[in-house]
């Protein structure tokens, strides 16, 4: 039995309401959130990915990433990954799944394997060289900096 309308718009308004809440968490203004909220709606028409999808998402990598990033920053990685994940035609959960690995790392304040090779690598095809050239390293090399904690998360996000 296919949903109904309404439960399908009540759904979506209350994952726009929750993202609405998470912009004015992280930016501690309602003027603020509601750029952040036209920033994600911009990158969701440019690219063609859900904005449901994309705004829960940023809303959740902003939070994690503001500790150890700028927002301008963090918006050149969002629309990096957006625009790969277009190119792609990545389904949503890809999508998300992807930031979620970001968010996870941002949230440790470190790069871990786990995070780079299990879950971004799954979504994200060639995740593990993409970082490596990213950091201006080898494959070898950046496993082994991740193993010891000396990859700086800082140059890593802003050279992905």
């Amino acid at each position: 039995m296919p949903i109904p309308e309404f439960v399908i718009r009540k759904r979506s308004t209350n994952a726009f309401v929750a993202a609405f809440g998470a912009f004015v968490y992280t930016t501690k203004s309602a003027e603020k959130s509601k750029q952040a909220f036209d920033f994600v709606a911009r990158a969701a028409r440019a690219y063609g990915v859900e904005l449901e999808t994309l705004s829960k998402t940023y809303a959740k990598f902003r939070a994690s990433a503001s500790a150890v990033l700028p927002t301008a920053a963090i918006d050149r990685l969002f629309l990096s990954v957006s625009a790969v994940a277009s190119v792609l035609h990545m389904a949503p959960q890809s999508v998300d799944r992807m930031f979620t690995a970001f968010t996870q790392m941002a949230s440790k304040g470190q790069i871990y394997s786990e995070e780079l090779k299990q879950q971004l690598g799954e979504h994200l095809p060639g995740a593990v060289a993409l970082a490596a050239q990213a950091m201006g390293t080898s494959v070898r090399q950046l496993m082994d900096d991740m193993k010891k904690g000396k990859v700086d998360i800082v140059k890593f996000f802003s050279n992905m």
